[in-house]
């Protein structure tokens, strides 16, 4: 029924990470299509089918998919470490973040300027679960999925999976 975008980074040579709100299925797994190299407006990238939902957080909470793709882009475009869930801490405010996102499905953009933790433990999808963090980093939409790093380690530390408008916030 068209064509919807997100972002989503890999995290062994055929898994991609992104919200289970973009791959809420494996139909949808099946057809997604993942463009990786993606860097500028005039990259020659190379696009990867989805195969399988490999994986979904069965709490809606958590808003996360794990897609295994076609072939192994990881080989060629590497993936991100995640840390292990016993190393989570929580981040204090104002901590610095940087955040890799294919916005609107365009070129890859990185947001930095005034990125950081803005609050720390916050409800989330669900109101009732303290699974989040709030952050000022400059996002748009088919920015869900991106991965949040910490600016200082380049370390993981979140996976952005939605946003608010500013403007409509302070009225």
């Amino acid at each position: 029924q068209g064509e919807e975008f997100c972002t989503g980074f890999l995290v062994s040579d055929s898994l991609i990470v992104t919200n289970f709100h973009c791959v809420a299925s494996n139909v949808e797994a099946v057809g997604l299509r993942a463009d990786f190299g993606y860097d500028t407006d005039n990259s020659h990238y190379k696009t990867f089918k989805g195969k399988k939902l490999e994986l979904i957080n069965s709490d809606e909470a958590f808003d996360y998919a794990l897609v295994r793709v076609s072939g192994s882009p990881g080989n060629t475009f590497g993936h991100v470490t995640v840390p292990p869930l016993t190393s989570v801490v929580l981040l204090d405010v104002p901590h610095k973040l940087l955040i890799i996102e294919h916005s609107a499905g365009g070129a890859k953009q990185v947001s930095i300027k005034d990125c950081e933790v803005s609050a720390g433990k916050i409800a989330g999808v669900s109101a009732q679960m303290l699974t989040d963090f709030g952050h000022h980093c400059d996002t748009l939409g088919g920015s869900s999925g991106s991965p949040v790093f910490d600016l200082g380690t380049s370390e993981l530390v979140g996976l952005h999976h939605l946003g608010f408008d500013n403007a409509k916030a302070d009225s």
